[in-house]
């Protein structure tokens, strides 16, 4: 169990939220509703250098987490971070991190079966009326007083559209041009093969940016386990996707006409999926052997016999390629009929 905890500097009047995980949107989460319980944000927001904020400490340029600092650009709040190691910097919430332990500790002793939501609610009636209204040992004033008569008409006013927490996730296209982004698979250029990017997804829109954040592509979040655009992969590949494979073969075999589409559709029948891969082999030996004369005549027999047999029917085009060979008479010229003679001048 962690807690999330932040202090006003000049009331200070605590918040409190205790969570299961530090994750990047559950940081960001307790950060929103730090804000909502205030009913304002403040000009800054000092944090420490934890992961879920800072992902890289530097004293001249911390590299923020992006979600947090586009929590940060949404609610006009500016995110300093402390010095590593430094504990001078962030005193005022160093003592409240005790209280908050004990605080937890009181609860979970008062509520035993009591609920994470619960739990909460009473850590901010704590902050409120417990904390908040006794006597600060600094100040000499209430937190709670303090904050109402003059800190939280200096609080920003919140934006009236809440922050929607936006995940990002680093990807990496693999050789078969999809990446996976919360068990979906996703296409990508081919040109962006083997490459990595950077995935965020809010909002139902999740877009794919390359390392200096210029947008790559976008995808609807659907239901669908695989997306893709138009035009990614070949029309054989998007229909063997799209499950409409064999509806695409028999496309392909009206193209070389009614014999050979009927040849096709006989191979498909009755389990077209279970044949789709002969099919699309006699595909391929048809198209060979589109331009010969006898092509219809030879796809009608294979029908007529049900030769579904790819190796086999190409058997039967070189077989009548030959016989029309063996069948060809060269043309005579002028002078070859001249030296020729008739057979029956040699039977006496």
């Amino acid at each position: 169990m962690y807690a999330f905890a932040a202090k006003l500097s000049c009331s200070r009047l605590p918040f409190i939220q205790f969570t299961y995980t530090q994750k990047k949107e559950s940081f960001v989460e307790s950060n929103i509703a730090m804000l909502e319980f205030y009913d304002g944000a403040t000009e800054c927001l000092l944090i420490d250098n934890l992961k879920s904020g800072v992902l890289k400490p530097d004293i001249w340029d911390p590299k923020i987490n992006r979600a947090y600092a586009e929590f940060a650009e949404h609610y006009g709040t500016f995110i300093d971070t402390t010095r590593v190691a430094k504990a001078t910097d962030k005193a005022k919430i160093e003592r409240l991190i005790p209280q908050a332990r004990e605080l937890f500790r009181r609860l979970k002793a008062i509520y035993p079966t009591g609920r994470l939501e619960e739990l909460n609610t009473e850590a901010l009636r704590w902050c409120r009326e417990e904390y908040g209204m006794a006597k600060h040992g600094t100040t000499g004033i209430a937190p709670m007083t303090l904050f109402e008569e003059q800190e939280r008409w200096l609080l920003k006013p919140l934006s009236s559209e809440r922050f929607e927490i936006p995940r990002y996730k680093p990807v990496k296209v693999h050789p078969d041009r999809f990446f996976t982004f919360d068990k979906k698979r996703y296409a990508m250029p081919e040109y962006c093969r083997g490459q990595s990017f950077i995935a965020r997804e809010s909002g139902g829109i999740l877009r794919v940016f390359d390392a200096s954040y210029r947008l790559i592509r976008s995808y609807s979040v659907t239901e669908r386990r695989v997306s893709w655009l138009s035009g990614d992969f070949p029309e054989s590949q998007e229909a063997l996707m799209q499950g409409t494979y064999p509806r695409y073969l028999l496309s392909r075999a009206r193209t070389l006409g009614p014999a050979a589409e009927r040849l096709i559709s006989q191979i498909l029948k009755p389990h077209a999926w279970v044949k789709a891969r002969v099919a699309q082999g006699m595909l391929s030996v048809l198209d060979t052997y589109r331009h010969c004369p006898f092509f219809q005549n030879i796809c009608t027999k294979a029908d007529e016999k049900r030769v579904f047999n790819p190796k086999q029917v190409k058997g039967m085009f070189e077989g009548e390629l030959v016989q029309r060979r063996l069948q060809f008479v060269p043309p005579l010229s002028e002078a070859g009929r001249a030296m020729t003679r008739d057979i029956h001048d040699y039977l006496n």
